[in-house]
């Protein structure tokens, strides 16, 4: 019996090492790994520590987690761990905060991994005419991912029965009802976590007799199974998106020379701003041009031609950078106020936005786009005109044409300052 209590004592988690593996791997996972919660060491690992948000919440309450885990040891329930642990629910004791949080992160994690999946598959050659092969890719990433994030703490879900939801749902959003991939990746990850806890339910029902502390234990080697289908899931990204959007090239202007949208990407990443500002401030003219196709096997799995994710994903890229070079020169050659001048980023949005509701060509130069733009401001204010002459206030309210009037203005202004130069 001693020999027992010892062998428990030597198990416990210490608190310094926890916080010491936190700082320095917490964004993998490592203090989990350490707690030997090792679903969620897997979802800290593919989401960068949460986004942020589960590390600083663990940096609060890391003391109550290790001392959770080392109670756990003991079988003990100590009320004041779940006091701490579930933060929302000693704040509401009403609803049960715990609960909801608990469905939104399924969901939530679910849509990660399935818009991951979702995005493999758009880059790969295989299709068929009914979408199936889509439908399949979102079901398989959206039930991955309800399944690790159902299986976090000592709840457990079961994943054949999240996987039949949610290809059900994908399979009736994308062959037949034809919605959004956005959609669908809500209705899928929604329809998964409902089965997988109304399955949980029925379980725990069926074996409330039964111990309750005879759950599945996830192991290290659960966690290495994970991590490498994830690692193997972003290699095959970074391929797709290598010879999807990279590798494609473009052309400023009336210039000969062309460059990829890597190099470009590489300058702006390694702090390299000299050459893009080269290149981009010799005209505010870009012409995309296709990839250079090389024999390649991979040639044989990525499609070359335009998908409308990766095309608007790689327009996007080139406006902000090229939109960093413009606003670096305006500020530090023509002295204008930095306060003057729109963020990069919110400038490539207007662009994007400016692209998409007026139904223009992804890959549209900017000479002709501006020129919709003043024609679609004109039209916007003589239609305001003619309403306030006739005093219809429902015309008044057409929100999407002021937000598109508003947009085209945001656009066209950094881009009139730089024809003024």
């Amino acid at each position: 019996m001693i020999d027992y209590k010892k062998k428990d004592i030597e198990s416990y988690s210490n608190l310094s090492t926890a916080r010491i593996l936190l700082s320095l791997g917490g964004i993998f996972g490592a203090h989990r790994i350490y707690l030997k919660q090792y679903p969620e060491a897997f979802i800290y690992m593919s989401t960068f520590g949460g986004f942020l948000i589960a590390i600083f919440y663990d940096t609060l309450y890391l003391h109550q987690i290790v001392e959770e885990y080392n109670n756990k040891l003991l079988n003990k329930q100590i009320n004041e761990n779940e006091r701490y642990y579930n933060a929302p629910r000693r704040l509401f004791n009403i609803i049960p905060w715990n609960s909801i949080l608990f469905l939104l992160a399924q969901v939530s994690y679910g849509m990660w991994i399935g818009t991951l999946f979702l995005g493999l598959k758009t880059m790969l050659k295989f299709d068929d005419d009914i979408f199936l092969s889509t439908a399949l890719s979102i079901s398989i990433g959206v039930s991955f991912g309800v399944y690790i994030m159902g299986n976090t703490g000592s709840e457990r879900r079961d994943l054949l029965s999240i996987w039949c939801a949610s290809f059900a749902l994908s399979f009736l959003c994308i062959c037949i009802l034809d919605l959004s991939y956005f959609n669908t990746l809500v209705f899928t990850s929604i329809a998964g976590t409902a089965m997988g806890n109304k399955v949980k339910l029925r379980n725990d029902l069926n074996n409330k007799d039964k111990n309750s502390n005879n759950l599945k234990e996830f192991t290290f080697k659960h966690f290495l199974i994970w991590s490498f289908l994830f690692s193997f899931l972003l290699f095959s990204l970074y391929l797709g998106v290598s010879e999807t959007i990279l590798n494609r090239r473009i052309r400023v202007g009336k210039s000969f020379d062309s460059t990829t949208i890597r190099n470009i990407a590489y300058n702006f990443l390694t702090s390299n701003h000299a050459h893009n500002n080269r290149l981009f401030l010799s005209s505010i003219e870009i012409f995309y041009l296709p990839s250079i196709q090389k024999k390649s096997n991979l040639n044989e799995i990525f499609r070359m031609d335009d998908d409308d994710w990766t095309s608007s994903l790689t327009v996007f890229i080139v406006d902000v950078i090229r939109a960093i070079s413009y606003k670096e020169f305006l500020v530090k050659g023509k002295n204008y106020k930095e306060d003057l001048i729109m963020h990069p980023m919110y400038w490539a949005f207007n662009r994007m936005f400016v692209l998409k509701s007026l139904e223009q060509k992804i890959f549209e130069n900017d000479n002709v786009l501006m020129k919709v733009c003043q024609r679609t401001i004109k039209e916007y204010e003589k239609t305001t005109k003619y309403t306030y002459s006739m005093n219809d206030s429902s015309m008044k309210r057409n929100y999407k044409n002021l937000n598109t009037k508003k947009c085209c203005d945001n656009y066209s202004s950094l881009l009139k300052i730089m024809n003024a130069i």
